[in-house]
């Protein structure tokens, strides 16, 4: 049990005082100060700094490191060019990460780092500031006056009060982090509304120097705008140290100086170091202003360049303030293409009322902030069944159709931003009739205030017109895919149909000399029986037939070949019997019967395919043999093509085959024989159907290539392997011929399995 003496508790009483001051100052400029000034005075020391990750580098923000002064800098400067600090124990404080305690430095293994050899140090006590375990910091103090001032106590006492540093300084940087975002906000709402409503050029980039002025902190900031025929950039507006727009900066040639190589390279240049940066030509103004930071962005609007916006500040330029800049130089830039437009409509407006009153399209200039016609020309008024007076008076209610009436407002907001807007909608006429119309729309100035000029076009003829050759283009494609889906039919048909004569045939021809050995066979082992039993009673009648015949039986082993001939003569036998099936097997898999149905045993359908690809079932030198199952139930004969039933057996099952053999792919043998390739051959019957499932325990089907599975030509295999018809053809079989089902369930990773059924 912990106990303390009444000193320490003093002391713990003034931690819980001291954690609370840390904790209650949010501002993240005077946090480091004011706990630094804390801790020192906790630790009884002399010296020390805060410091803190900023920007993946670190920072002392706070040092106080002259002993005879109470004064607490505070400012922000990296660890490295700081001469006031034990480089040597603050590195290895920032490396390992650890707390460094020397009760006697001038006596210890950093004795030889130059500053505690100048300042003679005591005592020094180092401590990493961790949020989270997340390393943000280090608390650096330093006892002048005397050796041993750490003591285990007042160490734990200073880990205690480093501990709600850690937390004040997250809190004080979220709070700023989202006064930063409100501050940022505001700025570009104010940018936004000053570019919106602002209808003097000069004005509004005058206006926009200001804010940014006043919001960003600039010490100055500047706008030119870009004169494309002399190529030069004109200064348009100043605000902050420098307001006046003349001067040698008034006139700045594209390609010279730094504002001009913005403009010609068209990406910004920043720099939160000014007084080493190549590009500032006048560094001695630099150091004698204080300037610290330059950001220029060139003004691009639509891939052309609007101008150059550029400012200095005696303080960096946070990412966030560069990440908005580059914002703002867009919209700067937009609303300077934008003022442009509306000038060259002002010059142009006399031309265009000519066109206006006489073109063969319908034309509107339109109120952005009413929502109304101001104007519009003959050709628009016939369109609607209005007249001018009439439509000037209307909503856009009145006359767009309530599921377009949406594209109004987008057509405002559009406009407004400077951008041109188009659409298609449905609109209604004065007589109640709906029909479709093109909009076309850019910004346009109207007696100096930003209007809208609508061109209008009655489209109705061309989209029924484009809707016709779209059905048309619709049946075609059809057409075209059911012919070669047909053609391709026909030819696997003809294919089938030819083999299956091919097969009889063989079929037909390998019987008769199988028939002939066969017959001779049986009369062979009778003669052989026959032969054996007079040789037996030769060896009866003359046990001793002498020598010469005794020699002759020693050397052709009588006794073995009296017992193998038999045996071979059988085997012989059944070998015929085995190619009678085979030759009997194929022959019923070749017969198309496609002009009438006739009732089949299923399993002998499915059992003539397993046989015809056992070939490709056996073991490879890649996977062990795949592993057929089957689970027969008892069917009833069923009445099918029994040629084309054949057919679909085939495709289901070669395609099950190639589905294990490209799930093996980069497995080893193995790897495959710790889970064997298997098809489960499952038929069952209800009162309808009889209901044969062929599954694998492949890889599956991904969902999106399952719905184009019965889709004709569609195929995942390699070219050359696959016609993509297999089960196009295997589902208009069972669906259109048989009327039955043939479906696919499958999930990746979980096999496939094919349902047919079949109506008995």
């Amino acid at each position: 049990m912990l106990s303390y003496t009444t000193s320490q508790l003093f002391d713990l009483n003034a931690i819980v005082k001291a954690s609370e001051a840390i904790q209650s100052e949010m501002d993240i400029e005077n946090l480091p100060s004011a706990a630094l000034e804390i801790i020192l005075e906790t630790a009884s020391a002399q010296k020390g700094c805060l410091i803190l990750e900023k920007d993946q580098q670190l920072f002392i923000e706070a040092i106080k490191n002259n002993e005879d002064s109470n004064k607490i800098i505070a400012k922000s400067m990296p660890v490295a060019t700081c001469v006031d600090i034990p480089q040597e124990i603050i590195n290895h404080a920032i490396i390992f990460q650890e707390s460094i305690v020397i009760q006697n430095a001038t006596d210890s293994i950093y004795s030889h780092d130059i500053y505690i050899e100048r300042h003679k140090s005591k005592s020094i006590l180092c401590i990493p500031i961790n949020f989270q375990s997340k390393f943000i910091g280090i608390i650096y103090l330093e006892n002048t006056l005397k050796t041993n001032a750490f003591t285990l106590f007042k160490q734990e006492t200073i880990k205690i009060l480093v501990s709600q540093v850690a937390i004040a300084v997250k809190n004080a940087r979220l709070f700023a982090s989202e006064q930063e975002k409100s501050r940022i906000l505001k700025f570009r709402t104010e940018i936004d509304s000053n570019l919106a409503r602002s209808s003097d050029l000069q004005q509004m980039l005058q206006k926009c120097t200001e804010i940014m002025l006043s919001y960003l902190d600039m010490a100055f900031v500047r706008i030119w705008i870009h004169n494309p025929q002399e190529k030069v950039l004109k200064l348009q507006a100043s605000a902050g140290m420098y307001t006046h727009i003349d001067g040698s900066h008034s006139r700045i040639p594209v390609g010279k100086y730094k504002i001009g190589l913005i403009a010609t390279e068209n990406k910004p240049h920043i720099t939160n170091s000014v007084q080493t940066d190549a590009r500032i030509s006048d560094k001695q103004w630099a150091i004698r202003e204080g300037m610290v930071a330059f950001a220029g962005y060139p003004l691009i609007a639509d891939s052309e360049l609007m101008g150059v916006v550029a400012m200095f500040s005696k303080q960096t330029i946070s990412q966030s303030v560069l990440d908005v800049l580059s914002f703002i130089a867009k919209e700067i830039a937009t609303a300077i293409k934008r003022k442009n437009i509306e000038e060259a409509l002002q010059q142009q407006e006399q031309q265009y009322r000519s066109i206006f009153e006489t073109v063969n399209d319908g034309l509107s200039i339109f109120d952005l902030e009413t929502g109304k016609a101001v104007a519009v020309n003959p050709t628009l008024c016939q369109m609607y069944g209005y007249s001018s007076e009439e439509f000037i008076t209307l909503n856009a209610s009145d006359y767009i159709h309530s599921d377009c009436l949406y594209l109004f407002d987008d057509f405002v907001v559009t406009i407004k931003s400077g951008e041109d807007f188009s659409c298609q909608a449905v609109v209604i006429h004065k007589n109640g009739t709906l029909f479709d119309i093109e909009i076309k729309a850019t910004s346009f100035i109207y007696n100096g205030k930003l209007h809208a000029l609508v061109i209008a076009r009655d489209i109705r003829e061309r989209n029924q017109a484009q809707q016709a050759l779209k059905q048309r283009t619709r049946e075609l494609e059809q057409a075209l895919v059911q012919l070669q889906s047909t053609q391709s039919q026909l030819i696997q048909t003809e294919k089938i149909s030819q083999l299956g004569q091919l097969v009889a045939g063989v079929a037909h021809e390998v019987n008769n000399p199988v028939s002939f050995i066969s017959g001779n066979l049986s009369h062979a082992e009778n003669y052989t029986k026959d032969l054996f039993g007079l040789l037996n009673l030769y060896q009866q009648e003359f046990p001793s037939p002498g020598d010469t015949i005794e020699e002759e039986i020693e050397a052709i082993d009588l006794e073995y070949l009296a017992e193998d001939l038999p045996k071979m003569i059988s085997s012989m036998k059944l070998g015929t019997d085995r190619i009678k099936d085979i030759m009997l097997s194929l022959r019923n898999y070749s017969r198309t019967s496609s002009d009438e149905k006739k009732a089949v045993n299923l399993h002998e359908g499915l059992d003539t395919t397993l046989m015809i690809l056992s070939h490709r079932l056996k073991a490879k030198p890649q996977r062990p043999a795949i592993q057929i199952v089957k689970n027969y139930a008892e069917l009833p004969l069923v009445e099918c093509y029994y040629g084309q039933i054949n057919q679909v057996f085939m495709n289901l099952i070669s395609n099950a085959v190639d589905a294990l053999d490209e799930s093996n792919q980069g497995k080893t043998y193995e790897e495959v024989s710790q889970n064997p390739n298997m098809i489960t051959i499952t038929t069952e019957k209800d009162d309808s159907w009889a209901t044969i499932i062929i599954a694998d325990n492949g890889t599956g089907i991904p969902l999106q290539i399952k719905e184009k599975l019965f889709d004709a030509f569609f195929t995942t295999k390699v070219e050359g392997k696959g016609t993509g018809l297999g089960l196009s053809i295997s589902y208009q079989i069972i669906t259109q011929k048989h009327g039955g089902t043939l479906d696919c369930i499958t999930s990746p990773g979980n096999g496939a399995r094919f349902i047919i059924k079949i109506p008995v």
